[in-house]
Formats: C-alpha cells, sequence, structure tokens
C-alpha cells in the first residue's frame, strides 16, 4: 500500500503490492499510447485538498482521504487562510490500494511531501505522482502491480 504526505497536507498514498507474485515488468514506452505532455505549477493548499477529492471521487474503488485531525485528534499544522481568515490547516492523507487484494501482509510504502519552509515541491510532487498512479492504473501493469 502507498501513503503520501504533504503540505499541511501531509499526503499519504498508501500502494500496496502482493508478495506472492511474480514481478511484473514495466512496459516498453510503444506498448501504450503516449501520455500527453503536462506543465507541472506548485499546488496550493486549496489546490492540493481539491485534487484529493477529485481523486477520491474518480478512484473511490481505490483511493480513501481523511485528515490527521479526524482520525487521530492531532492539533493542526498551523494557520491557514482557506475558508477564512487564521482557519487551522489540516494534515491530508491519500490512501491508494486496491481493496480487494490487500492483507496485513500486503507491503506498505509511505510518501512523505511534507511542506518544510516554504519549499512546496514537496507536497505538489507527491500529489501529482498519486494522480499519475491511479491514471496510469488501468492502462499500465506496473502501475497496477504497485497498487
Amino acid at each position: 500500500a502507498f501513503m503520501l504526505i504533504g503540505l499541511a497536507i501531509t499526503l499519504a498514498v498508501i500502494l500496496s503490492t502482493s508478495s506472492s507474485k511474480a514481478p511484473v515488468e514495466p512496459q516498453a514506452a510503444g506498448d501504450l499510447p503516449p501520455l500527453p505532455v503536462v506543465t507541472y505549477r506548485y499546488l496550493d493548499y486549496s489546490s492540493i485538498v481539491d485534487r484529493l477529492h477529485s481523486l477520491k471521487s474518480e478512484f473511490g474503488d481505490l483511493v480513501d482521504i481523511y485528515t490527521t485531525q479526524q482520525k487521530y485528534g492531532l492539533s493542526s499544522a498551523g494557520k491557514c487562510n482557506i475558508d477564512g481568515p487564521n482557519k487551522d490547516c489540516e494534515v491530508w492523507v491519500i490512501r491508494i490500494t486496491n481493496k480487494q487484494k490487500y492483507t496485513e501482509n500486503t507491503p506498505e510504502v509511505f510518501f512523505s511531501g511534507t511542506l518544510h519552509g516554504n519549499e512546496r515541491v514537496g507536497p505538489t510532487a507527491v500529489v501529482e505522482f498519486a494522480t499519475l498512479l491511479l491514471r496510469s492504473y488501468s492502462r499500465d501493469a506496473w502501475a497496477k502491480r504497485l497498487i
């Protein structure tokens, strides 16, 4: 399973791999239609939260999202100016796994995009990785194996 963590968004992507299967070789570039060219830009807090909800809506069978405040009762990571001044930022977690194949013995991988200072590359990279992984799931054997 994968856990991705990021920002006052600690995105946790939990990615599961089954150790009982033979390794799946990545497909050659010519085996798949080309991915569209994407220009990445830094995502702010509200854009990340929106993307997480969008991924949950689009891939509900593979994705769970929650905040560490909701699930574990942790304190806020700081203040955000989202939904009003001085609102507490929440630490978001996205868990990606094939729920039908997940067992207590399924290996888990944790990716942290926790914000350091004002460096926004960590949260953005983790969210974009989660997006790529999920959007590749149905057409790429390696992505399917990872999840």
